[in-house]
Parts: C-alpha cells; sequence; structure tokens
C-alpha cells in the first residue's frame, strides 16, 4: 500500500512538472475567479473561455495555467481543487494559498518569495519550469 501511495505522488509531481505556470494577464485569471465566484463551472475549454470573454484570443493560456494549478484535468473538468474555491472568506484564502503552494512547489523550494528580485523568480521560471524567457517575464 505504501508504495501505491508513493507511486502516486511521483506521477503527480511528474504531471505537474510536465505543465508550465500560468503566464499572460492576471486580469485574465481575475476574470475566470470572479465568474467562478457567480456560476458553477463543470468543465472549461477554449470556447468556454470565449463565451465567457475572458483572454480573447489567449484563451489556450488560461486552460494550460487552470490545468497547472489543477483546477481542471486534462480534459477541461473541474476538480475537486476547483470546487475547493466555492466557499468565501477565510477558507477560500487559504484553500486558494494550498493550491498555489502545491502548484508552484519548484518555485517555493527555490527561491525565499519574501526577499527575491524580480529576476530570481524568471530565473527559477526558466531553470524549474523550462520556459522560454518571455513566457517567464510574463509568469513572474
Amino acid at each position: 500500500m505504501n508504495s501505491m501511495s508513493q507511486m502516486e505522488n511521483e506521477e503527480s509531481s511528474a504531471t505537474v512538472k510536465q505543465l508550465s505556470p500560468p503566464y499572460g494577464g492576471v486580469a485574465w485569471y481575475t476574470s475566470f475567479f470572479e465568474l467562478l465566484e457567480r456560476v458553477q463551472i463543470d468543465k472549461v475549454d477554449v470556447s468556454y473561455l470565449e463565451t465567457n470573454k475572458i483572454a480573447s484570443g489567449n484563451e489556450y493560456k488560461v486552460v494550460n495555467g487552470l490545468r497547472f494549478l489543477g483546477l481542471i484535468d486534462e480534459k477541461g473538468n473541474a476538480t475537486d481543487k476547483m470546487k475547493s474555491l466555492k466557499v468565501v472568506g477565510d477558507e477560500y484564502k487559504k484553500n486558494l494559498e494550498k493550491i498555489v503552494r502545491e502548484a508552484y512547489i519548484g518555485l517555493i523550494n527555490k527561491v525565499d518569495l519574501e526577499k527575491a528580485k524580480p529576476e530570481d523568480i524568471i530565473n527559477t521560471l526558466i531553470n524549474e519550469y523550462g520556459m522560454a524567457r518571455r513566457t517567464a517575464q510574463e509568469g513572474a
């Protein structure tokens, strides 16, 4: 049993490393989270974001970002993590912080975010996640 859990954790870590962190306009993600406050979202894909006028022409970036955060699966279905963000107040903040910390574990383990300069974050995104320079700058 123990080795099965370990194997699932390793597979989960490998999946996260293959995905790129979100990048692009902060407003895109803000719009998505505001939408999540108002409606039940069961599936997110490019057409859903187009319909809701989120990240016009860049919907794929938001889809990839939501996958990286674990809010949707590879088919775009909402995960339990997304459902955990339906709450309000301190519970919402706690759940969002947990999601972000899990997704960005590679960055958090390498950089002291309290003291980091922008280039520290950019360089870590390049080295840890294999992002291109411009993409890492957008991600930072």
